[in-house]
């Protein structure tokens, strides 16, 4: 149980008026502001008022409030009727300061701990009296007011009003579930909550281990909460799991209906999965209508409670299954009509994509361009391949989507990746020309003398991207790779070799630094021809 710390309240006189709510003053005295961060970490404000009696007026929630906490000094003579997160801590017996209410109220003070302090009479009869919520808690009077210590730990109430709170929607959703088709029990939520394991386990002694996946992700589901032991943490698993509680009842009553009707439940949770997993788009408002009235049916709810409407939920689920099957059937078919166009026209840049891989290996040209447009060129030939399953009608009894291709019937045709990717590539290739066309690469392969380079230079200059791809072959890249190697080798050296033409012996330096580019250049080369190509830097990798 939370011990309140790190609660900063006020309770009464002088508190600041914008933490006041005006309030009947013949009835309570001024109401202070509780504020604390609850289990879940959210910050959280309430009002405090001390009352002579209770009055309907009470359960109410002032602008910016959470919750209210109402101390009353005499008992109420019925047990108040809550419709707002309100908690009323109703005393044993009157106390003799219910009838001084018009005077001069005394001034209690919550401290940092969330304590407040109060009369000792007062303390006594709280401490013997009841709480009244919303919701059931888990604190006794005796254990929120103590008269050993003369206290009364608001605070603790509070934290424990607000974890009941949000427990309170998925213990009555367990509560619906196990007691239908008779109205909800009123069991405490810890006896609900071992029902629910009890019936969990005998679910999961039921099941045979060829379910559904969907039968076997419910029961981990409960699971998981169930195995958790702590309140706080319990709500914060059940929140992520099931953020609607509706979820929760439909996981319980699938675990009803695998003890009770084992044979409707499997094949409800079968009918339930092909329905779940059909994509209509929203256009097709006629097939979405036909999938929610499947799914409105097709409940496990139906199952232990309706069985009678089986054969009406299954005719349904066949309804939607026809139909769904021709549109995906009809649709199956102009998307893999369209795709194979679409892989046509790859496949006629298949040459220039493998060029444009050729030239990214030249390191002297500088950082590869275009990597990520190979790679999706390659990611999108596989996209549009054939599908095997040109009719994919037969493979729809089972399953909603085509087993080969795994399409989906709002999916279209890549055209528009398709012809980004192409321009991608070409700007890529180009801009790998206009570097091999600069002047001082230009310069050096002219000097080679070899015919072959001669034409490929001649490309170049024309910037005639189709031709490239035809003459670059691996040996003609291989000895540009060699060619450009050896001119950054030369001129690395050259100022070495000028100095030895002379006679002269060259400074340490400069011999340590023509080895040093002699090293890095020949690593480089070494590298561009094994590299994976990637993005380069900004300015030059990307195409």
């Amino acid at each position: 149980m939370a011990d309140g710390r790190g609660a900063d309240a006020r309770l009464g006189g002088p508190a600041q008026e914008s933490d006041l709510d005006p309030i009947d003053t013949s009835l309570s005295q001024p109401s202070s502001i509780l504020r604390l961060r609850d289990a879940f970490g959210e910050e959280r404000k309430g009002a405090v008022l001390v009352a002579s009696r209770w009055d309907e007026s009470l359960d109410q929630l002032g602008e910016g409030e959470d919750f209210r906490i109402v101390l009353l000094r005499e008992p109420p003579a019925s047990p108040p009727v809550l419709r707002h997160p309100v908690v009323v801590c109703a005393p044993s017996r009157k106390t003799r300061s219910a009838d001084a209410i018009r005077e001069p109220s005394a001034v209690y003070q919550i401290e940092a701990s969330g304590a407040t302090d109060l009369p000792a009479e007062e303390l006594e009869a709280l401490s013997q009296g009841r709480l009244f919520s919303l919701v059931p808690l888990e604190l006794s009077p005796d254990q929120v007011f103590s008269a050993e210590d003369g206290a009364a730990r608001l605070a603790a109430l509070a934290e424990e009003f607000l974890l009941q709170l949000a427990r309170e929607p998925y213990v009555s959703a367990a509560q619906t579930v196990m007691s239908a088709p008779q109205p909800p029990s009123s069991v405490a939520g810890n006896e609900i909550c071992r029902e629910a394991a009890e019936l969990r386990r005998r679910a999961e002694a039921a099941v045979t281990g060829e379910e559904p996946d969907t039968v076997h992700e419910a029961l981990r589901r409960v699971r998981t909460v169930q195995e958790i032991e702590s309140r706080v943490e319990q709500v914060k698993m059940l929140r992520s799991l099931y953020p609607d509680v509706v979820a929760l009842g439909e996981d319980l009553y699938l675990l009803r209906a695998l003890v009770e009707q084992p044979e409707a439940a499997l094949e409800v949770a079968g009918m339930r999965r092909y329905v779940e997993e059909a994509v209509v788009p929203s256009h097709q408002t006629d097939l979405q209508l036909d999938r929610a009235l499947a799914l409105q049916q097709l409940g496990f709810a139906t199952a232990v409670l309706e069985p009678q409407r089986l054969p009406s939920a299954r005719a349904s689920f066949q309804l939607f299954r026809d139909r769904y099957r021709k549109a995906y059937r009809d649709h199956h078919e102009s998307y893999s009509a369209e795709s194979a166009s679409i892989h046509a026209r790859l496949l006629e840049l298949e040459q220039i994509a493998s060029a444009l891989v050729k030239l990214n290996t030249l390191a002297e040209l500088g950082p590869p361009v275009g990597a990520a447009a190979v790679d999706a060129y390659h990611e999108l030939l596989s996209e549009t391949a054939s599908c095997p399953h040109l009719e994919a009608t037969e493979a729809l009894l089972d399953d909603p989507s085509c087993p080969a291709c795994g399409l989906v019937l709002d999916a279209e045709p890549p055209a528009e990746r398709a012809a980004e990717v192409s321009s991608r590539i070409q700007r890529a290739v180009a801009r790998q020309m206009a570097r091999l066309a600069s002047t001082a690469v230009r310069q050096v392969l002219a000097r080679s003398g070899d015919p072959r380079v001669e034409r490929f230079l001649k490309v170049v200059q024309a910037s005639q991207i189709a031709s490239l791809s035809e003459i670059l072959d691996d040996e003609l890249l291989g000895y540009l790779r060699r060619f450009l190697v050896e001119a950054r080798i030369q001129a690395s050296l050259e100022p070495l070799l000028i100095r030895l033409q002379r006679g002269e012996a060259p400074r340490r330096e400069e011999a340590e630094k023509a080895l040093k580019d002699l090293s890095r250049t020949l690593r480089r080369g070494f590298k561009g021809m094994h590299r994976r190509l990637a993005p380069g830097p900004p300015n030059e990798g990307q195409a």
